[in-house]
């Protein structure tokens, strides 16, 4: 089973998410969109005319948006199929401990998985 297909998005925290979105557009060309986030778009290679995205974005750093994480970052992974990647990391020994499936429009429908989980360790 193909678990992971790619990375749909990097966000992190910051003390001043406009003064260091600034800083990136500024220095690295990020260039954010009205609602804060840049998005990369890229075509998928076995299906090319499907356009996807990667969305970066930066927020203020007492965000709950992470949790139960308290990372200072979060990288939301692609799946190809969010039931099948469950129920194979459940067998594995990870707890999943939420869950939100996002679907994005782009002209055709894709799913973006937000999987928050923790890894329990392997008794020996």
């Amino acid at each position: 089973m193909k678990r992971v297909t790619g990375i749909g998005g990097i966000f992190f925290k910051a003390q001043d998410p406009a003064k260091l979105r600034t800083w990136y557009q500024e220095h690295l060309g990020i260039t954010p969109e009205e609602h804060g986030a840049a998005n990369f778009e890229w075509r998928e290679l076995e299906n090319p005319e499907r356009i996807a995205r990667t969305v970066w974005s930066l927020f203020p750093e007492d965000t709950r948006y992470f949790d139960p994480s308290d990372k200072p970052f979060m990288i939301n992974y692609r799946v190809a199929d969010l039931d099948a990647l469950l129920e194979q990391l459940r067998r594995e020994g990870v707890q999943v401990v939420a869950v939100e499936s996002i679907l994005v429009v782009i002209g055709i429908t894709t799913s973006t998985l937000i999987l928050k989980m923790k890894t329990l360790k392997q008794q020996e």
